[in-house]
């Protein structure tokens, strides 16, 4: 079984506002429908019941302490033990889809990260979970479209966890936004011909 996190991230961290996503980008919805397809997927409650109605097709796993929560069209747990056994015996990749408590709970687990970059700042009450770079590879870039319908410059990078499984908790060093260039000798991901930021 292979954990994979799956989130678009503005360039100032930001992943949600009010329970909603901040901007209207429909590639990447599109995007997380094709890439998420057919696989398992952990949500937590409030992230299911932002875009539950967008998750058919999938096997849905909510992840909430909430004991009296039910669903008709999901497999409600309550810790991550649960969540790992239930998935686990599908196998193949599951894909964490947010929001982001429930991201920094299996981000030590994770072994690819599948990161939309939304190159622009939002205001909002949620951000992506810290991630230390040097613990990861990027193994693909795709630029998504801007048009009439995506007014932003996005593009797709999956990560891929370097070395052995898990990540060492190191401080403040290693730091930053998914996508961000940093100095070539600390060997965390560029933005290839993207502008430092």
């Amino acid at each position: 079984m292979t954990i994979s996190l799956i989130a678009a991230v503005a360039r100032n961290d930001v992943i949600g506002r009010d329970g909603q996503m901040p901007w209207d980008l429909p590639a990447d919805l599109e995007y997380f429908r094709r890439v998420t397809m057919g696989r398992p997927v952990i949500v937590g409650r409030k992230t299911y019941e932002a875009i539950g109605q967008m998750l058919d097709g999938r096997r849905v796993f909510v992840l909430t302490r909430d004991e009296g929560f039910r669903c008709d069209d999901c497999t409600v747990v309550h810790d991550v033990v649960d969540a790992l056994i239930y998935t686990g015996m599908i196998g193949g990749e599951v894909f964490v889809a947010g929001g982001a408590e429930v991201y920094e709970q299996f981000l030590p687990l994770a072994e690819r990260l599948y990161i939309t970059r939304i190159d622009a700042d939002f205001g909002g009450d949620t951000r992506f979970p810290t991630v230390f770079w040097e613990d990861w590879r990027e193994i693909s870039r795709e630029k998504g479209p801007r048009d009439e319908r995506n007014l932003y410059d996005h593009w797709y990078i999956v990560y891929e966890r370097k070395g052995a499984f898990g990540a060492k908790a190191r401080g403040a060093k290693g730091k930053g936004r998914p996508g961000q260039r940093r100095p070539a000798k600390s060997g965390r991901p560029g933005t290839g011909a993207r502008r430092n930021r």
